[in-house]
């Protein structure tokens, strides 16, 4: 009824302790006189599980620690709509972030794919990109400075393009544009999310790229909401070759 939780935890068939595992309503929100309004409080199972004094143990231990750790690296302006900046995230988590009712293909999303709403748009770059890749792909993204980003389109763009339409006039059509950047491949799938973007319109311009120059693209230029701090660009910018 969306006012408790079906968690799962160990206990016998009491729901003391030890034995099997068995679903239990463990936690009710709301009141306790039943108005949904009020604290949090535990529920029949949750309750009684309490009485055991080693469940009530490790119970509170895991409590504790879970508040310390959210104490100690939580920082209200790091938070962005649902992200912490600097945290690593894959493609999957983003999208679930984001809301997406459905897992794009990792093919389909490329370097960045808009909400079928066009709600959002993430933006994923591969900052240092391996030499023998395509021609057509060794898109040319990377900081201007600390707050601005040159970012590509995909190939076989124009400024007329529908996609590149949109990333300019993100702002007036309230299009969210998180960024997410990694290293190198080398390091895994995870993106760092370095913040929200911001078109900077007059500086989309179209150009060509490929072996003979003949394929059209747009290099476009992002305006960062906050400036990346010293020691996360220093690291994603510097060559480790």
């Amino acid at each position: 009824d969306g006012m408790r939780g079906g968690t799962v935890y160990p206990g016998s068939t009491d729901g003391m302790h030890g034995g099997t595992v068995y679903p239990g309503d463990t936690v009710y929100l709301g009141g306790a006189d039943g108005t949904g309004v009020g604290a949090v409080y535990p529920g029949e199972d949750l309750a009684a599980a309490l009485q055991n004094e080693t469940f009530r143990r490790y119970a509170l231990d895991s409590t504790l620690y879970c508040i310390r750790q959210y104490r100690q690296d939580f920082r209200k302006e790091d938070y962005v709509g649902g992200f912490v900046r600097y945290r690593k995230y894959s493609r999957k988590d983003c999208f679930r972030v984001l809301n997406w009712e459905e897992q794009p293909l990792a093919q389909n999303v490329g370097g960045y794919m808009f909400h079928p709403d066009d709600e959002n748009c993430p933006i994923f770059v591969n900052y240092h990109k391996e030499e023998d890749i395509s021609e057509t792909t060794k898109y040319e993204d990377g900081f201007l400075d600390t707050s601005t980003l040159a970012y590509m389109s995909k190939s076989k763009r124009k400024l007329t393009s529908p996609d590149v339409i949109k990333f300019r006039e993100a702002s007036e059509r309230g299009i969210r544009l998180p960024l997410f950047i990694k290293k190198e491949n080398a390091e895994g799938d995870d993106f760092y999310y370095m913040g929200d973007v911001t078109p900077i319109p007059e500086g989309f311009t179209q150009t060509t790229m490929g072996e003979q120059n003949n394929v059209s693209v747009v290099k476009m230029i992002f305006k960062i909401d906050r400036p990346v701090e010293r020691s996360m660009y220093e690291y994603i910018t510097r060559d480790n070759l």
